[in-house]
């Protein structure tokens, strides 16, 4: 390649095109204080075919690596990552190689929003998730997103999941999880938390459901009686059997059996128990029950109240007596 301009002076209007000023059609740009494209000089290729060669014809060798070629065809930007063969990477490979693997001690990956706002929801930074349908349409599925709370001139933060549910483009509007400046979390109203497969006995709390829809506590059997001592009760739904011992004397005593037939006290298992010294007055208990198990208290001496607590709508239980 003729070279058509002097070292010295290599922008001398007369050595230019017939325009101005204009510098001519460079394909390469050798930076350097050599003559030729050696070791030491930085070197950019702009054309369609990836280079195999140095702008002058010579072999690529170790200098050459770190060397940019911009393909004229679409502007895509490559770097020459090994000089035999050559092998030129994309720069977005490369981006993302580093993104994937920060080799450091104590890597922080700092997102940096430059308004200077208190505006709530400003300050914001966010991370999208996208992805292509058979069309070629590129849609945001999630985004997680921080961002200021309220509108004081304070540093309170917040953070933001949203999902898309179906037709929100490149903004989804569900909000599944809000964390605010306190730390609380706030889940979308409605949301479930359960496991995928049913719980099994041994199952940790973590694939145990979740639900805060307990029904009215009700002292009323099924035909709107008030429930009694010794008599025993059929469970229609789970729920919470609450017994109040409201008199007390010295050696009285409370039990509360529950058992698979209809005559608990007589071979159930006792899942409650009080039994007093006489102080203080008032004593209770809490004894779960399984849909479709039978339950009874017994009384020894004093007075108590019996309560039915049901997990979900109230379903009153079954007098058996």
């Amino acid at each position: 390649m003729a070279e058509d301009y002097t070292r010295t002076n290599p922008l001398d209007h007369t050595l230019v095109s017939a325009v101005p000023d204009e510098i001519r059609n460079v394909k390469a740009l050798v930076i350097g204080d050599s003559a030729a494209s050696t070791g030491g000089a930085a070197r950019i290729f702009f054309q369609a075919a990836a280079p195999t060669v140095r702008y002058d014809g010579s072999a690529f060798d170790a200098s050459d690596n770190g060397s940019l070629w911009i393909d004229s065809d679409d502007n895509h930007i490559y770097f020459l990552t090994a000089f035999a063969g050559p092998t030129w990477t994309d720069f977005e490979t490369i981006i993302e190689a580093m993104l994937l693997v920060m080799a450091r001690s104590n890597v922080t990956l700092t997102l940096k929003n430059t308004d200077n706002e208190n505006n709530s929801g400003g300050r914001d930074s966010s991370l999208r998730f996208q992805g292509l349908q058979d069309g070629n349409e590129v849609t945001t599925l999630a985004a997680f997103e921080v961002s200021h709370e309220g509108t004081a001139d304070d540093e309170k933060g917040k953070i933001s999941i949203k999902v898309n549910d179906g037709d929100d483009g490149d903004s989804p509007s569900k909000e599944a999880i809000a964390v605010a400046s306190t730390g609380i979390s706030t889940l979308l109203v409605g949301a479930l938390l359960s496991a995928s497969t049913a719980p099994t006995a041994d199952a940790m709390v973590s694939n145990k459901k979740y639900r805060d829809d307990f029904g009215v506590r009700t002292n009323e059997d099924d035909e709107s009686n008030a429930m009694l001592v010794a008599h025993a009760y059929l469970a229609n739904q789970a729920g919470t059997v609450i017994v109040v011992h409201t008199s007390v004397g010295s050696g009285s005593a409370i039990l509360c059996y529950v058992d698979t037939d209809t005559n608990p006290a007589s071979g159930g298992v006792v899942l409650g128990a009080i039994v007093s010294g006489g102080s203080p007055s008032v004593k209770s208990m809490t004894i779960p029950v399984e849909s479709g198990k039978y339950f009874e208290v017994t009384l020894t001496g004093g007075t108590a109240l019996i309560y039915w607590q049901p997990n979900g709508t109230l379903v009153k239980c079954t007098d058996q007596d």
